[in-house]
This record gives structure tokens, sequence and C-alpha cells, in this order.
């Protein structure tokens, strides 16, 4: 039982990281299981760079908030293909916004998601004969965004899908995170009439017409940079585009999911779209668009490096540069992060006056002294004294705090371990009438509830709220709600999900899944059952998510002939059950003693087209085991080998021992060498297990006890 205990654990962290996504509307779930915010950091390595306009702008929070709210987006087909999409947006989305060149540190590749706007003077892009998307006076459409998507007919209906007027209001495009990925996501799940969708181009749904194939059109990620811009690059041969756009896609796709270069590499010969009739106008861009061209300074500027804290080389260095540099904001906040991160505050602030003494062009913005804030946060200081010193240093120079100066200084604070002064500093900021915005105030609320008491959390929210009538949002409670199920405290969960309704808001399908994985920890299948038909009483559609953690927490609960019924309601709700489910399901089915069944159900999952997975072999083998049935145990293993499948040690322990007890021990030696072959296990683990197996069984046997 203790094995099949650490299977449930394994599932139910699979599950968690599934139903954990904070969101802002319901929709497609479950991107951020497929990617971490730390490989979303690694990624987009250098947009945060002081010389990149992005600095602070593009977050993960924000990304998986927008992807959340498109249903198929990330969710759609096997893990590597639900993988390959993720890494063919952020591959398209970097070339538009890349800030990166041939000589670029960490290479070109590493600088996607640098710029928010258009560069240079863009035109107003506003087509006044397009009478259904009216442009707004004096309002301009220029490229915004990591699609930078342009002209009124593109801002038009984005903003009609995501309910925001962005004929009017374009400009949130490039000062709104969440709204910023929701239109590019819009963009990539919408088909261009007469061109698929992005999205259904990569995930493999989309079948080329006749049209299509005359056009040289088939499906792969060069049908992709055909729909954003074919115009301009396809039809052309290899050019610089786009091998800009396949070098993103490479470097992502390595990190998340292998790819045949040769099937997903097409059409880069392929011709001009456009030559297929259309009678709508063509979205994104016109054919004679002059490709958007990368920040014109970027490349031409030096790339400073500083290694010595020396002041004065520091001066001088800065000296030798300023009748060969332009007074770049930049290329200045640049040079100015580079010394600050090896030097001291006191250092870096005398640097940035010497600059501006030096240098009268050029004239320091909030992202200069942002520099000096950020420094200041992470220098050892037992109180705020360094913090509040750059805050009045920026106030007396015309800079007082704003939104983006309190998510600086409340992220740099979290991230040196300064929680507490965090706190006390968003207090101040509040008192100065620049309370954080809602991702910055949730931001702070998960580092707290990683560290505080749930009561500690409950009291900071309800001073917030009283105090500075700064309120929690639906991601506020999502986060709040994630907390204490984590912790097994159902009681508090259902607290707030009524605190949450008062609130105004409805809770969503995320936050039910994740009330759910809190009663499946505790295995209370009557329970995670309640919550699923309290779902559908408030009319909330359960996903795919849903019934992977009903499924689960009924397995788990002793309740598997039930929870296979509802393979049969998935189906009728159109969705495919994955190797989530059925594992679940197989897991459920072992625990009862009903491998044999779990047998099936593994063939009936590979008939349905679902490959199993590392832990669906493992928990079968570690069942076939435990019922004794040694043979089919056998067959399964010799399946597991054939398909280089890793064992796990749970199962690897289970099938020896069993192996053992039927005096098969020849083969139980052949199980451990390809353990170690396979690097399935640790030498020394895979070696101890089998040792401790023989010593054990060499013991009964010389006590005459039955093995």
């Amino acid at each position: 039982m203790r094995i099949l205990a650490l299977i449930s654990l394994c599932l139910l962290s699979i599950l968690g990281a599934l139903a954990v996504s904070p969101t802002l509307s319901s929709g497609g779930g479950g991107v951020s299981s497929l990617i971490s915010k730390a490989e979303f950091e690694q990624m987009l390595k250098h947009r945060n760079d002081a010389a990149c306009e992005g600095n602070g702008f593009y977050t993960y929070e924000a990304f998986i908030a927008a992807a959340d709210a498109f249903d198929g987006f990330g969710t759609t087909g096997d893990n590597d293909t639900k993988k390959r999409e993720i890494a063919a947006f952020f591959a398209q989305t970097s070339h538009e916004t890349t800030g990166g060149f041939s000589t670029a540190p960490d290479g070109p590749y590493a600088w996607g998601y640098c710029c928010v706007t258009e560069q240079g003077d863009p035109p107003d892009y506003c087509v006044a004969d397009i009478q259904q998307y009216p442009c707004t006076p004096v309002k301009k459409y220029f490229g915004r965004g990591p699609f930078q998507i342009t002209y009124n007919y593109n801002y038009g209906p984005a903003g009609i899908a995501i309910g925001i007027d962005l004929l009017r209001l374009p400009d949130l495009v490039a000062t709104d995170p969440i709204i910023s990925f929701k239109t590019a996501l819009w963009f990539w799940m919408t088909p261009q009439y007469p061109k698929p969708s992005c999205h259904d181009v990569i995930t493999g749904r989309w079948t080329p017409s006749a049209a299509h194939l005359a056009a040289g059109l088939v499906p792969g990620y060069g049908v992709i940079t055909n729909i954003i811009n074919g115009g301009i690059e396809c039809g052309r041969g290899s050019n610089p585009l786009q091998e800009d756009r396949i070098g993103f896609y490479k470097r992502y796709t390595l990190r998340t999911v292998p790819f045949p270069a040769s099937s997903l590499l097409k059409n880069r010969q392929a011709v001009v779209q456009s030559e297929i009739p259309n009678p709508l106008p063509k979205p994104h861009r016109f054919p004679n668009k002059t490709p958007k061209k990368n920040p014109p300074q970027t490349s031409k500027l030096p790339t400073i490096s500083f290694t010595s804290p020396s002041l004065s080389d520091a001066k001088t260095l800065f000296n030798s540069l300023i009748n060969s540099t332009p007074a770049d904001l930049k290329f200045h906040n640049s040079l100015l992060q580079s010394y600050a991160a090896v030097s001291s505050l006191d250092d870096a602030t005398s640097l940035l006056r010497h600059m501006t003494k030096t240098h009268p062009a050029f004239s320091p913005d909030h992202s200069t002294y942002q520099v000096l804030l950020t420094k200041s946060c992470y220098s050892p200081d037992p109180n705020l004294t360094a913090v509040r010193k750059t805050l009045n240093l920026m106030a007396a120079e015309g800079f007082p705090p704003d939104k983006a100066t309190t998510d600086v200084a409340v992220r740099s604070l979290c991230n040196a371990g300064r929680l507490e002064h965090a706190v006390e500093l968003v207090k101040e900021f509040c008192l100065k009438n620049s309370p954080p915005d809602s991702v910055t105030y949730n931001f702070l609320i998960k580092h707290l509830c990683r560290t505080r008491t749930v009561s500690s959390v409950n009291g900071f929210i309800k001073e917030m709220r009283e105090s500075f009538a700064v309120k929690p949002d639906l991601v506020s409670y999502t986060i709040l709600i994630d907390n204490v199920c984590n912790r097994k405290n159902l009681r508090e969960a259902t607290r707030l999900l009524g605190l949450l309704s008062e609130d105004g808001f409805k809770p969503d399908c995320y936050v039910y899944n994740i009330v759910m994985k809190g009663y499946c920890m505790l295995s209370q299948g009557s329970e995670v059952l309640w919550v699923y038909k309290k779902m559908k009483e408030e009319g909330v559609e359960p996903d795919m998510v849903t019934y992977n953690t009903l499924i689960f927490g009924l397995s788990k609960s002793g309740r598997a002939k039930e929870a296979r019924k509802f393979l049969g309601v998935m189906a009728e709700m159109g969705l495919s059950p994955d190797e989530v489910t059925y594992t679940s399901l197989m897991n459920g089915m072992c625990r009862e003693g009903n491998a044999s069944g779990a047998l099936e159900l593994l063939e009936e999952m590979e008939a349905k087209g679902c490959s199993p997975n590392s832990c669906t072999y493992n928990t079968l083998l570690h069942g076939l085991c435990k019922a004794k049935l040694l043979g089919k145990a056998i067959e399964l293993y010799g399946v597991m080998k054939a398909g280089d499948v890793k064992l796990e040690t749970g199962s690897y322990g289970t099938f020896l021992r069993t192996l053992c007890r039927n005096g098969r021990v020849a083969e139980a030696y052949e199980v451990f060498d390809y353990a170690v072959e396979s690097k399935s296990l640790k030498d020394v683990v895979a070696y101890s297990t089998l040792e401790s197996i023989l010593k054990w069984l060499k013991k009964a046997k010389e006590q005459g006890l039955a093995v």
C-alpha cells in the first residue's frame, strides 16, 4: 500500500500542476503545467534587460492568465503537441519583439520580448473605409504587444474577442500585460481567412485544401510564418526574417520537446498566400507593408559588461564612450545596470550623477532610477534605509512612486528574501497614493502564502482592504484557496469561497478544480464528487482537469468502478481521456486488486490512440506484481524494455521482490542490469534494493518463512 500511496502522490502532483493556474476568466487551463515560471524566464532570458523597452512588462503571471482565457491553447493533443504549440507561439512572438543581434550576449535568440511597441516613427495604420471597425480620432493602431498587431481591422475584432474596446483604447495593448498577451493569443487562435489559425496548424488540426497545396502550403511551422507575414517573407527563398523565426523555434523546441525538422520547417518556398482569392481585408499586415525592423540602435551600440567595482574605472570608460555613442536611454540604462551589479549602491548612484553631468543630452527616466531601486532592494540593509534613500532621490528628480515603481520594489524585495520589508513598503506606497496594481498585489500575496500562516496572510489582506481600500480579486482568491488546499485546510477553503462570492466574484472552473484537488489529498471521494456536482449546479462547465481530478479522487478513495463511468461522460462532453485519466483509473483498480481489469484498460487506452507514459507502465507493473500475476508482469516489463521506459523506484523494488520470491533470481539480476543501463535509478539505489531483497530472501528461507 505504501508504494501505491507514492504512485497516488505522483499522480496528485500532476493533477495539482494542472489545476493550480490563477486566471482572470474561464478558458483552456493547464498551460502552467507545461511551462514553469523558471522555464519562461530562461526562454525569454533578456526581456527584462535595462536596454529593452519591455523591461518588467511581459510577466509569466500575465501570460498564464491570458492563456487560460483561450480554450485549446496549450491543451490540445498529447503532451508533445501541447509543448510544441507553446514553443511555436513564443518563437513567432519572440521574432516580432526581438532585441537580439548576431553578437548579442547568449546569442540573438535569447532576446525575445524585448520590445512592446513598433520601433521608429510608425504611421497610424487606420483604414478609413473599414466601417465595421471605425478608427477613433487621434488614436493610432501601430504595432503593439507580442504579435505587434496593427491596423484598426485587427484591433477591432481583437477587442471584441477579449471584451475591451481596443479601437478606443489601443494603448492598453502596450500598458496592460494581460491584455497584451490576450491580443497575441487571439491572433494565434483565430483563422485568418482563407488561411487557417496558427493553433490549428501546429496542433495538426488543419488539412490543406487543393488551393493551399497548389500554393505550396503543407502542414508545418512554415505555414504559421505564412499566416503571420507571408506577403513579405514567403515565396522568396530563404531570408534572414525566416531564419530568425526558425532560430527562435529551434531554441525553444530544444528546451521543450524534440521536433522533426524535415516536417516542421517546410514552406520556405511557398508562394504568397494572397494568391488564393481573399474577399476580406488581409489580417495583421498588408502584403506591401515594410517589415518591422529590430530596434535600430540595439545592434549598433556596444555592450558593456563590468567586472570591477572601481568607480574611477567606470567613469573613465563612460568618458571614453561619450563622443562615440548617442544619448540613447537604453544604452545608458544598460551600462548603469551592468555597473550596479558589481558595485555598491552609493557608487552606482555616483556613476549616474557623473553620466548626467558629463553627458547633458542624456535624460534619465523612471526606468533609469529603477535600476538603482532594484540595487537598493538587494543591498544588505537591516531596514529600508537604502530603498527610501533611492525613492527620495527619484522624487527629487521628478519621478515620484508610480505603479511600475511599486512593482519593481516589491518584486525585488521578495526575490531578495525581504518579504516583511516588501509588506512595509507597500503600505508606505499606499499612503503616498501609489497602491500596487492587481498583478503586484497578487505577486506579494503568493509570496506571503509560502512563508506566513493562513491567519497572518488573512490579516494582511484585511488590513489592505480596510486601511487602503486595496481589495483582492479573483486571482487573489484563487491563490489563497490553493494555499489552504495544499495545507489540507478545506474548511478555510470553503470560507474563502463564501468571501469570494460576497465580493461579487463567481468561482470559475480553476477555483473548483483546486478545491477538488484538496479533497483528493484527503482521499475524500464523496466531497470530490460534491464539488463536481456543485460546479454543474452553478453553471460552471468542467474541463479536462476537472474530470482528471474527479477520476483520480474517486479511484483513490476506492470507487474506481464509479470513476470509470466518467469516461463516458467525458466522451459526451467531447473530451478525450489522456494518459493522466487512464493512469489514475488504473491505479485505483490496482489498489482494489483488479490488476487484470487495469491491463484491459491499457488495451482500451491504446486502441483509442492515447499513448501510455512511464507512470502508466510502472503503475501497472506494480499492480500486477501485487496481484501475483507474475507472467503478465514479465510480459509488461518486456514491453517497457523494448520502449526504453524507465523503471521507477517503487515498481522496480516490487518487481524484484516478486521475481525473487518465485525463485527467478537470475531474471531479477537482469532487471537490475536494465535499471542501471537505462539510468532508471542511480547505481547505488538499484544495487542496494537488490541486495536488501536477496538478504531478506535468504533470511526468510533460513527461518523457514513463507515468501
